[in-house]
């Protein structure tokens, strides 16, 4: 993954809006051509590398996936809970108590979210999940792609497979085996150019209704893991 700071300041909701949706007029056109200003271009080392002598200015993560993030404090456990007429995933640190995007004394380790989750009783599915954003040099962000698969068949929606592609970073099936969840790294020094290009702090997502939604997020939740590696992408984020 990588990132230039000039190319932010000048991108527009309509430019990002056409890189996920593939429904949208120019969504192709936005992704393809090597003069287009893209959120993708921001966040892809395949983009068009154009004022070069910036250099690309985001660190590999080593190719453990989430391996060598599993002693640190970036876990939760979950389960799902009734909110009104739907389920929700509800973080906890314990069985007792929930943890928290915002407050980091709230987080665990993989070890103990999963020993957490074990013991959590559910109305449904319960796991572990791993926080966005980051304190260091890099951090982890993540693009949610909801009922864009279908586990029967294995297939995968044209548009979502368009954003994997393009973002060509690690991805995986969700807890409900109907969504993938891509994982990728963004340089910790950037976040302001992010949040200029998405116009929010943290998330930016587009829906076409009935659960179809297309969400990038930066920060200020963590993400579902499940292991399920979705095939023919990378083995790394």
């Amino acid at each position: 993954m990588v990132l230039e700071k000039e190319k932010a300041a000048g991108l527009a909701a309509d430019d990002l809006k056409g890189i996920y949706m593939s429904d949208y007029s120019g969504a192709r056109s936005a992704i393809q051509s090597p003069t287009s200003t893209s959120l993708a271009d921001l966040l892809c080392d395949d983009a068009p590398k154009r004022n070069s002598d910036l250099g690309w200015l985001l660190e590999t993560r080593p190719a453990s996936v989430f391996s060598n993030l599993a002693n640190r404090p970036l876990w939760t456990a979950w389960r799902e809970e009734e909110r009104g007429d739907k389920k929700t995933k509800v973080p906890y640190r314990s069985v007792a108590s929930r943890s928290a995007a915002d407050d980091r004394a709230t987080w665990i380790t993989r070890e103990a979210a999963g020993v957490v989750a074990a013991k959590l009783d559910s109305i449904g599915l319960k796991g572990v999940g791993i926080f966005l954003g980051g304190s260091g040099s890099v951090s982890m962000a993540g693009i949610d792609l909801d009922s864009c698969y279908d586990a029967t068949t294995q297939a995968t929606e044209l548009w979502a497979q368009e954003v994997i592609d393009r973002f060509g970073s690690y991805a995986e099936i969700s807890p409900s085996g109907t969504g993938i969840k891509l994982f990728f790294d963004y340089a910790t020094a950037d976040i302001e150019a992010l949040r200029a290009a998405m116009a929010t702090q943290w998330t930016k997502a587009w829906s076409r209704g009935s659960h179809v939604e297309i969400a990038l997020h930066l920060g200020g939740r963590y993400f579902a893991v499940t292991d399920q590696h979705c095939r023919n992408t990378p083995h790394e984020v």
